[in-house]
């Protein structure tokens, strides 16, 4: 067998290898653009017997699937919150999944875009109560339940910018029971409303306040009015009892 036949096999194998890449991106494809062809209603009829995440999971894939590239796509809040706490717990394993497209996670740039919308100010920030609804509509009643943790530390007086609001931070604040003669007058205590379930390991600070000295009895109580009827709110958190600690 002379060098040029053997050139002619060569190549009709490689041709034969090129032609059957290329069947397999376009079946891959097809396939594609099946997933996005699938009616949601339909989707949701199959993927009813999956857990609520598995259910967000396809969902989110399929989402994917529909986006010409990558910066098309476009994510939930719940996933979006599923793909925050996956990367706090380990960074590494998610920027696998994600460079392997495993699964459709968005990168740290869109993470910290929807980080930055939350609301950080002191109070009761809505964001917060919106959150514990969305992953308490997930949960049964019993686990539903816990209690309002109320807890006074002293701080070291001083004010610092807020580079977000471009406002000055750390005097007194308690929202809108702020005296009008402490409004400017630097802070030395904070007072810290989170709720703890009985079952689970999970908590969640629900409000944050800055005092001069202790919250008076008066203005405790306005706050834990509002903060209990923001937390019945829609009967998505129930709580038997307070606990008040002070430092």
């Amino acid at each position: 067998m002379n060098i040029k036949h053997r050139y002619y096999l060569q190549r009709r194998k490689l041709n034969r290898v090129v032609q059957q890449n290329k069947n397999k991106k376009q079946e891959i494809l097809n396939l594609k653009n099946q997933c996005a062809e699938i009616e949601e209603e339909i989707l949701t009829a199959k993927i009813a017997d999956l857990p609520p995440l598995q259910q967000e999971t396809v969902q989110n894939c399929l989402s994917a699937a529909k986006a010409k590239c990558t910066k098309q796509r476009r994510y939930s809040i719940e996933w979006v919150y599923e793909c925050l706490l996956m990367s706090i717990k380990s960074n590494t394993l998610y920027e696998h999944i994600r460079e392997k497209d495993i699964l459709p996670l968005p990168c740290k740039d869109t993470l910290m875009r929807y980080i930055q919308k939350l609301d950080s100010a002191f109070g009761f920030p809505k964001a917060i109560f919106d959150t514990l609804k969305l992953k308490t509509s997930r949960m049964e009643v019993y686990m539903k339940r816990g209690i309002l943790s109320v807890d006074e530390i002293a701080l070291s007086e001083g004010v610092a910018i807020n580079r977000k609001t471009l406002q000055l931070e750390g005097f007194v604040d308690l929202g809108d029971y702020t005296p009008e003669q402490l409004r400017h007058t630097r802070a030395d205590h904070a007072l810290v409303f989170m709720f703890q379930p009985f079952q689970g390991k999970w908590v969640q600070v629900v409000g944050l306040f800055l005092s001069k000295d202790s919250v008076t009895s008066e203005i405790l109580q306005k706050l834990l009015m509002e903060c209990t009827i923001l937390l019945e709110f829609d009967r998505y958190i129930e709580f038997s009892y307070m606990y008040f600690h002070q430092n």
